[in-house]
């Protein structure tokens, strides 16, 4: 019965492809020479994560499918001092670290604590990252990720934001990456595609509180994604750690704090709330799930209320003409054109001889 209700409640780890990390590396002693069967062991900085492997015949070892997060990498080896090096990996990063083995003194353990972050070696992909501090802290329209996007190399806005009909308030961008179209970019969360086929939109829009990081990739992309010519949007999303972590938040705009345009006399009434929470931390259930088990959970809500009228000016004909426009056209008299405002003249400039009667 306990590993029923274990089954209902918490779902199964799914590891995805995209969403996470590689780690590969060759292990040597002082002289260059390869050392096999050396232990791997990689361990999570925030989180009882533990992956571990040996190093083959040529000194290689290869640990895939790595969570985002900062680790810890420990090589030991009978006969050798152990080797310890700390560093972050982000999602989609598949990089090389060499290590070198040195024979025992004094000192039996060499850890590296300030060494500069893994380069992506193995693939010929291009790509920049956001973490989630730059995701918290910079300012948002809407709350919405997708606006970062501006900030990567080579990236231009699109004629229009696009958002498909999921964005906040018309906060959706959908940008050209690398002179791609825009409906050529993927987005994934966690690994899994968060895409609307039919208008190129992003179903799942996580707050800001509840991401980790964002990736974004172009170039020569690897099997795993497929179909995109422009630009992988990886997204990944926060999950709990050792510690209880928790947001709680409430942003506002309305006309009182708003602007007025020059052309607009008045500003229409706008109430704009976004709020929500977020939490999460180790999941231990009594004499069911301990913590030492490792289980995490994590979790967010956000509402969101806009109630807002639009501001519009127009040309229109005075009472007179209005009157002689209805006559006109109900008794097919002609009577000299009367040009549309100049924003419509732009999109069709063909003149109007009458107006239909009211």
């Amino acid at each position: 019965m306990r590993l029923l209700v274990l089954a209902i409640l918490v779902p199964a780890l799914i590891v995805a492809q995209v969403g996470t990390a590689t780690l590969s590396g060759t292990v040597v002693d002082a002289s260059g020479a390869v050392i096999s069967g050396a232990e791997v062991i990689l361990d999570h900085a925030e989180q009882q994560l533990t992956r571990s492997t040996l190093t083959g015949a040529e000194g290689q070892y290869v640990i895939p499918a790595i969570p985002p997060g900062s680790y810890k990498l420990t090589i030991r080896k009978e006969g050798f001092r152990d080797s310890v090096n700390t560093f972050p990996l982000s999602t989609g990063q598949s990089s090389t670290l060499d290590v070198t083995l040195q024979l025992p003194t004094a000192s039996q353990t060499v850890e590296v604590t300030a060494a500069p972050p893994l380069l992506q070696t193995t693939t010929a992909t291009v790509g920049s990252s956001v973490e989630s501090k730059q995701i918290t802290q910079l300012p948002l329209l809407g709350r919405n990720f997708t606006s970062l996007l501006m900030i990567m190399p080579g990236v231009s806005s699109a004629q229009a934001p696009r958002g498909g009909p999921f964005s906040v308030g018309g906060s959706g961008n959908n940008p050209n990456v690398f002179g791609q179209r825009w409906r050529n970019n993927n987005y994934t969360l966690d690994g899994v595609s968060n895409n609307e086929p039919l208008f190129n939109g992003i179903p799942m829009l996580p707050p800001p509180e509840a991401l980790a990081e964002m990736k974004v990739e172009s170039g020569m992309s690897s099997g795993a994604y497929g179909h995109a010519s422009g630009a992988n949007i990886n997204v990944v999303s926060k999950s709990g750690t050792n510690a209880f972590h928790g947001d709680l938040w409430e942003y506002l705009r309305n006309d009182k704090l708003d602007a007025r345009s020059f052309f607009v006399p008045s500003l229409g009434p706008l109430r704009w709330n976004q709020f929500g929470a977020a939490a999460g931390g180790p999941l231990a259930i009594p004499k069911i799930l301990p913590r030492e088990r490792g289980w995490y959970v994590f979790g967010y809500y956000e509402g969101i209320r806009i109630r807002r009228a639009a501001n519009a000016s127009a040309l229109v004909p005075t009472g007179n003409w209005t009157v002689i426009s209805a006559a006109a056209f109900r008794f097919s008299i002609p009577l000299p054109p009367l040009w549309m405002p100049r924003e419509y003249a732009r999109v069709n400039p063909s003149p109007r001889t009458g107006f239909p009667p009211p």
